[in-house]
């Protein structure tokens, strides 16, 4: 009867159940932290890609619209720069054997800002066909 008396006033929760909550909630809040921590720095990925992207298309579309007498296209120009922001353009241009008159414009774009991101590169090529 003693023991009945006891389960029936029993409220409330013992600090063992207290604390075991506790180190749940915990949990869960640390798995929250690293979800956070990857989603900021895969956004920060998705923008130097896409920086590449813009660099990289802003070079093929000038050299598409540069005349064939351009010294660039004429000499089978290679060279590269630096942009701000540690972004690096490297571009070659050279006849292309498969198509008479036409060059093979190839550019690539480069970023490389901190230690703990490996460098992004990102490469588009195009024709360039000479037209009279």
């Amino acid at each position: 009867m003693k023991t009945r008396r006891l389960l029936i006033n029993n409220k409330g929760f013992t600090l063992l159940e207290a604390v075991i909550t506790m180190l749940i909630f915990f949990v869960g809040l640390l798995g929250i932290a690293t979800l956070q921590i990857t989603s900021v720095n895969s956004n920060s990925l998705s923008e130097n890609v896409q920086a590449n992207t813009v660099l990289a298309m802003e070079q093929v579309e000038e050299f598409m619209a540069a005349d064939y007498t351009d010294q660039r296209i004429a000499n089978n120009g290679s060279d590269y720069f630096t942009t701000d922001n540690n972004h690096t353009i490297t571009y070659t241009i050279v006849n292309d054997d498969a198509i008479p008159g036409a060059k093979l414009v190839n550019v690539s774009a480069t970023f490389s800002a901190t230690k703990s991101l490996t460098p992004q590169t990102i490469e588009l090529k195009c024709f360039k066909p000479f037209i009279r």
